[in-house]
């Protein structure tokens, strides 16, 4: 009976690997158990620093360029182990503003806060592939669904912090903002984990060579090598096409 599954696995007209590069973007932001006081550390310094009440709000950061590359082994038609490398931002985005002054002409004047924390990898996704393709003929439109890790290497670590003191006014076309001062710094990150590892789940559908996936991949450990520094985790939502040779 194995000699005979053998034979007939062996015998199906299937593609044993499949290839292709990958390009997109993605949405990430913070997760854990102190990502959520990391907005009130950056208030209270920054409160301090210009004896104000300043409110700092998270937001998750938006439209990074995302790329890679990737091999699928067919182990059965339906039935694949995907690996791939792939350039992946991620990170977070604090932001904030205090108004100084506003007129009865609803003039304000606003100083504006921003900090982006740009984490950047190259992460090793390994997956196992289903897909809805069948063992008795091929198809050329199909969907799939991938599960598995994404070890990663910390590419660079970044703070990209602006302070900028904003003219506001209502006129016939709207709302108008001119910039009057404005102060930027980017400074490297220290105490940031060399490496990363994530679980990834994703879906798509394949028209042809070219296809289109969203993966979702969920950090298991903290961003910094010190756990005192706190417990903060990666997440990302990664929107991609693929071109298959």
């Amino acid at each position: 009976m194995i000699s005979m599954l053998i034979i007939s696995l062996t015998a199906l007209p299937q593609k044993k690997f499949d290839a292709g590069i990958t390009a997109g973007t993605g949405f990430a932001d913070f997760r854990g158990l102190d990502a959520e006081y990391l907005a009130n550390d950056i208030s209270n310094v920054l409160s301090e620093t210009l004896e104000v009440d300043f409110p700092i709000e998270p937001s998750g950061r938006n439209f990074t360029i995302t790329a890679g590359a990737f091999v699928t082994y067919n182990v059965l038609p339906w039935l694949g182990i995907r690996g791939a490398v792939e350039y992946v931002p991620k990170g977070m985005v604090y932001s904030g503003e205090y108004y100084i002054s506003t007129s009865i002409n609803m003039e304000s004047e606003i100083l504006k806060y921003n900090s982006i924390f740009k984490l950047t990898y190259l992460e090793f996704p390994v997956s196992l592939q289903l897909s809805t393709r069948s063992k008795k003929k091929s198809r050329d439109v199909y969907f799939f669904l991938n599960m598995g890790v994404a070890p990663a290497l910390n590419l660079s670590a970044k703070l990209d912090m602006t302070l900028s003191l904003v003219e506001q006014e209502f006129n016939n076309s709207g709302l108008v903002s001119n910039v009057l001062e404005s102060e930027n710094d980017v400074e490297d990150l220290e105490g940031i984990e060399s490496t990363d590892l994530g679980l990834l789940l994703s879906a798509g559908v394949v028209f042809n060579s070219i296809a289109l996936d969203i993966k979702l991949t969920n950090g298991r450990r903290s961003i910094f090598e010190n756990p005192e520094e706190g417990y903060i985790r990666n997440n990302a939502i990664n929107v991609a096409v693929w071109f298959l040779f």
